[in-house]
């Protein structure tokens, strides 16, 4: 059985939404399926049906060039003077004689003609070419203007994740300040810490409780807009999966045929080919068959008082030579224009590159400090280990116990947004060539 392919395109995209609305109400969302349902619910996504509206249209309008174009008209007039048939002295015939009269000063006509191009210079056919390139060129265009959604959609799925992230940092910390206040209660009870030690402790974790709160706050105002965006309800509840580290991967190379800015100007390129076929058209001659059938008084006779009907066939050649006053300088702006576009191209490319070196740089700077990061991290648990155990001894304070506690959290949670920063510069460089 055969589909056709827009009904397939359909079918997918009904598919993948229907994936996506289900994932969704088990509470697990991915940044794929959101690229997807973003990309659904942007109104932008209606101008395609437009453009491909308007483009059928206008080639069937050009078409209808080829038809037969038929014109009705009528006239009526009444002039002062009229031609004369006098016979003039020395002539051996009178006019009246021969039954000839004057023409009539009032004259009625009403004719219909019917033209047929026969050889136009190719001028309609340039003309379906060129609607059919500006109709490519609007698609392109919305392209471009669909690939900017990811950005935004990437900065709003990872602002989330490095959200999550430092919620569950403030979280672990909170528990580890509670085992830190039953520690310190205990030691009240043998007089080794006093109430103020406690309250100290008290102090952090109702801190820790306002960053946490504070974070959950922004998180629900960008789960708000990530739902705006993709059309779909985002709850609190919804766990947003992090996307893999793509070390190593072809993402790294510096390849920008994909980007759909590349494809607009090889669109606008073409365009201009186009163009400069239907300025050439315009200087050829064009050939047409025509016929013309009429009643009025007077007729094809012009001595004749009576109404009558009569018809005319023929063929026409025309030859528009004012075209060649400005065709030097219309296709010098058309090659202005393609000059532009090379320019635009080269710029481009040459600032998109730009940008694949610099997140790449940003990329690899971010392993290398995940990598110190686990180092730090290391290092400040063996610190707070022994500052828990010196304090336990009597060796150490508790407000000294308490800055290692948050040093040791301030690692962990550079660490965790170091970790999610990776991943977003990955996707950022993906985004940079449309991988």
């Amino acid at each position: 059985m055969h589909l056709n392919p827009v009904r397939s395109k359909r079918i997918v995209v009904t598919a993948v939404v229907a994936f996506c609305c289900h994932a969704l109400s088990w509470g697990q969302l991915t940044i794929e399926q959101c690229y997807q349902l973003a990309h659904d619910n942007y109104p932008v996504i209606k101008q395609y049906g437009l453009v491909e509206a308007s483009r059928d249209l206008t080639l069937s309008n050009a078409s209808k060039g080829y038809l037969p174009q038929v014109q009705l008209a009528a006239t009526a007039t009444y002039q002062s003077t009229a031609t004369q048939l006098d016979a003039k002295p020395g002539e051996m015939i009178d006019p009246a004689q021969l039954g000839l009269t004057n023409m009539p000063k009032d004259q009625y006509n009403a004719t219909l003609t019917v033209n047929q191009v026969v050889y136009d210079g190719g001028a309609i056919r340039a003309a379906r070419r060129v609607a059919r390139a500006e109709a490519a060129v609007q698609s392109e265009q919305l392209n471009v203007q669909m690939y900017d959604i990811r950005n935004r959609i990437n900065d709003l799925y990872f602002g989330i994740l490095l959200l999550d992230a430092q919620i569950r940092q403030s979280t672990l910390l909170q528990e580890d300040l509670r085992i830190s206040h039953s520690s310190v209660s205990g030691m009240m009870k043998g007089g080794v810490a006093n109430l103020s030690d406690l309250d100290a402790i008290n102090v952090e974790i109702i801190k820790a409780q306002q960053h946490e709160t504070n974070l959950r706050n922004v998180r629900q105002t960008y789960l708000a807009m990530l739902s705006q965006f993709i059309g779909q309800k985002v709850s609190d509840a919804t766990h947003l999966t992090c996307p893999p580290d793509e070390a190593g991967s072809s993402v790294f190379l510096a390849d920008m045929t994909a980007r759909p800015e590349l494809s607009l100007y090889d669109a606008q390129e073409r365009l201009a080919s186009h163009r400069l076929s239907a300025l050439n058209a315009g200087l050829r001659p064009k050939l047409g068959i025509f016929l013309l059938g009429g009643y009025g008084k007077p007729g094809l006779n012009q001595f004749e008082r009576d109404f009558k009907f009569y018809y005319r066939v023929g063929a026409q050649l025309s030859w528009d030579f004012g075209n060649f006053y400005t065709y030097k300088n219309s296709k010098r702006l058309l090659q202005n224009e393609r000059n532009t576009i090379n320019v635009t191209r080269e710029t481009f490319l040459f600032n998109t590159n730009m940008q694949h070196e610099s997140q790449a740089g940003n990329v690899t700077n971010l392993r290398s400090q995940i990598s110190q990061d686990d180092q730090i991290v290391e290092i400040r648990e063996r610190i707070c280990q022994k500052s828990k155990t010196r304090v336990e001894n009597g060796m150490e304070t508790v407000n000294e116990m308490l800055r290692e506690i948050n040093a040791l959290n301030e690692a962990k949670e550079t660490k965790a947004y170091h970790e999610i920063q990776l991943i977003q510069e990955i996707y950022r460089l993906k985004n940079i060539h449309n991988n």
